[in-house]
């Protein structure tokens, strides 16, 4: 991220860095990046927490926009104390994915409310099924 000099490279900015690189990370648990418009996306979130108090209650959010920015679903979990020295499961949430317009690639934002603290996560939903319709693999040919 830097160079000899300690100067950045530009590769990515120091408020991105510190999302996944700091005393207090929100952490998003999924199965998997890519999912379909007939499966629902379940995120364990967790928040590994290092600072040196543990956080009382504390407001956890998530946030799904999609490519325009426009918030797709979003809720706060229930207060919670962060307990410093370790990953504080915090809970699980759930969203069908039947309405999202695909495909496209979705943003799932963690935050603790009223702090410096949150992570972004990338997803992308296709649709459930594909118009192949008129589309042929091409045939092999045989050496003879």
């Amino acid at each position: 991220m830097l160079n000899v000099f300690m100067e950045s490279k530009g590769i990515i900015g120091p408020e991105q860095w510190r999302q996944f690189c700091c005393e207090t990370v929100p952490l998003l648990r999924m199965k998997q990046y890519t999912w379909t418009t007939d499966e629902t996306f379940i995120g364990r979130v967790q928040l590994a927490h290092y600072g040196p108090v543990d956080l009382r209650d504390a407001l956890v959010t998530w946030t799904v926009t999609d490519s325009s920015g426009r918030e797709v679903a979003g809720n706060a979990f229930n207060p919670v104390t962060i307990e410093q020295g370790k990953v504080f499961e915090v809970d699980i949430f759930a969203l069908p994915l039947s309405s999202v317009a695909a495909p496209q690639k979705l943003t799932v934002t963690l935050a603790i409310e009223g702090t410096k603290y949150r992570n972004d996560y990338p997803i992308w939903v296709y649709p459930a099924s594909a118009d192949i319709e008129g589309w042929r693999r091409p045939r092999r040919q045989s050496i003879s």
